[in-house]
């Protein structure tokens, strides 16, 4: 205490700071976890492209026009599954030879 001021040391409360000092911890996720979550975006993800597209219905006709099957897109639009089935087919033997790799 000098006369009647009191010295005081300022602390910084940057974000920079805290940061730094105390950095956030990071949750790993297991397999199981990933997949989970993944499989729960990408239907949520789909769902919002389905609801976009229903809102647009003009632009969306207009680039339905320029895709390579618009009447598999129409159907997807429709609420039907936005895979055929050899594409699953492919997608799980490609997930099970990357399982085998790591195996290995």
């Amino acid at each position: 205490m000098v006369g009647d001021h009191v010295m005081t040391a300022r602390v910084s409360c940057d974000p920079i700071n805290r940061y730094t000092m105390f950095p956030p911890k990071h949750v790993l996720l297991t397999k199981a976890e990933y997949k989970e979550e993944s499989e729960r975006e990408t239907a949520l993800a789909l769902e919002q492209l389905r609801d976009f597209c229903r809102q647009n219905n003009e632009e969306v006709y207009r680039h339905m026009a320029r895709l390579k099957s618009p009447n598999r897109f129409s159907r997807f639009l429709d609420g039907n599954f936005h895979l055929t089935d050899s594409e699953v087919q492919e997608y799980h033997r490609s997930v099970q030879d990357s399982d085998n790799d790591e195996i290995q």
